[in-house]
């Protein structure tokens, strides 16, 4: 066993299991007339320092003391630990909410929490000092809206005239004087200061003509949809705290 840990050490190097084993091989006088200067001698038990021949005797290999000043001990550490609790309740005090890409319960992640998927459909809005946290507002459409006559756009309506009664119209053309006022050929005729003979056709009654205009639209109001592009995600909160025994 030796000569196989002295073959991966290097040849200035020896291993013994304990101290007593290393004094019962110096032991032997044709042992230490092969050793060589600045060869070391390793203990492999515990505790038991390491060695080197300095040419006429053993010598204990000096080693670096370790500073233990910057350590915790065992008591300290304790005194120091965070339960995992802790840790949950710092990053993820009740009514936290996170965001997930599946609808696992958070809960199987995060021992000793409770949650509740908020699945109300809705957008997230920041609310503002007169809002109350929680609280909703809107709907899924904009309300009913009737527009006024500048909103309405621009179009035409059509016309329609009804035809009343008949009626003649006046000939007036001076003539030859013929005399006192008569009726030639179903025309009156007078004369005026002038001497002329003036003819008339028969007098027609005055008249009134109806027109109509088309109306259209309901008058009621209308809706419009509000849908923008989305992507669905799991929202949960944190509702409360589990006993962990």
């Amino acid at each position: 066993m030796f000569d196989e840990l002295n073959a991966k050490v290097g040849y200035k190097a020896r291993v013994f299991d304990s101290y007593e084993d290393m004094c019962q091989w110096l032991s032997i006088q044709g042992n230490v007339n092969t050793l060589q200067t600045g060869q070391t001698f390793y203990i492999k038990e515990t505790n038991v320092p390491d060695y080197w021949w300095d040419g006429t005797e053993l010598l204990e290999i000096e080693k670096e003391q370790i500073s233990l000043d910057n350590y915790y001990n065992k008591s300290e550490i304790d005194a120091k630990q965070i339960s995992l609790t802790t840790i949950i309740n710092a990053i993820f005090p009740i009514n936290s909410v996170i965001i997930k890409y599946d609808a696992s319960d958070p809960s199987k992640t995060y021992p000793g929490t409770s949650w509740k998927m908020m699945t109300n459909g809705r957008f997230i809005r920041a609310a503002s000092s007169a809002d109350m946290i929680g609280s909703t507002s809107g709907s899924a459409t904009s309300g009913a809206t009737t527009l006024t006559t500048s909103q309405i756009p621009s179009h035409t309506h059509s016309i329609t005239i009804n035809n009343s009664g008949e009626h003649t119209h006046a000939l007036y053309h001076p003539l030859q004087s013929i005399g006192s006022p008569g009726n030639i050929l179903g025309m009156e005729y007078n004369w005026d200061s002038s001497g002329e003979t003036h003819f008339y056709t028969a007098v027609g009654g005055s008249h009134n003509h109806s027109a109509s205009i088309s109306t259209t639209g309901g008058s009621n109001s209308h809706t419009h949809s509000i849908d923008p592009p989305a992507i669905y995600l799991a929202f949960w909160r944190r509702t409360a705290q589990k006993l962990l025994f």
